[in-house]
């Protein structure tokens, strides 16, 4: 019986890092893509300054992102994963009301803490000369947040909860509001949209079950 020479196991270590180089590359092109549009915007962002940023030449950029819009799209979703990543080790006796709030929390301080509030200004202001960025907003972050919402809604139960399965922008709207008072009405002390969203999923969900009294993190 012929023996079989097992293969070379080189192959797979090596194809490993080049796609650890491409995905390290990758968030370096979106990390100093967001920092260029919350500087100067859509219209006024250049993509040889963000690919200088990123230690890349520009034409190593478009390999990975065709467009300014695509990489618009990919900045936008960076937003998603504190949402949608399901807990590590998820507790089946925390209430449904207490899991959806900590979602929302952990996504507000994040947005907070990266600036990444600031992009809903972006698509505010200057949709009208790029109508793709309306576009791209709905689905990478309202789409998926009213969806959120819905699904919510729908499990908790809660008869006067049904109206946020057809309405779910009456639970976020709030949060764009204050995003806009903090950027518009800068001679104004800013409003804290971590302590806003409690009040707001107070008044609107009733008290947080399950959860001390005084309890936002």
């Amino acid at each position: 019986m012929q023996e079989t020479t097992p293969e070379p196991q080189q192959a797979q270590p090596e194809a490993g890092l080049r796609d650890r180089k491409k995905e390290a590359k990758r968030a370096a092109i979106i990390a100093a893509a967001q920092a260029e549009f919350i500087a100067h915007g859509f219209a006024e962002a250049r993509l040889a300054r963000v690919a200088a940023q990123a230690g890349v030449a520009k034409g190593t950029l478009y390999l990975y992102f065709d467009s300014k819009e695509a990489l618009f799209d990919a900045v936008l979703r960076g937003a998603l994963p504190l949402i949608f990543a399901p807990p590590a080790a998820p507790d089946p006796g925390t209430p449904p009301q207490l899991a959806f709030r900590r979602r929302l929390r952990a996504a507000i301080a994040d947005m907070q803490a990266s600036e990444r509030d600031k992009l809903a200004l972006i698509v505010l202001s200057e949709s009208a000369q790029f109508p793709g960025l309306a576009r791209i907003y709905l689905e990478a972050i309202l789409e998926p947040l009213f969806g959120l919402v819905r699904d919510y809604a729908r499990s908790s139960g809660v008869a006067r909860l049904e109206p946020l399965t057809r309405y779910p922008q009456l639970l976020l709207a709030p949060m764009l509001a204050a995003t806009m008072w903090n950027r518009l009405m800068t001679e104004r002390p800013p409003l804290d949209l971590s302590e806003m969203l409690e009040t707001h999923l107070t008044l609107v969900l009733g008290p947080p079950e399950g959860e001390p009294a005084g309890v936002t993190g």
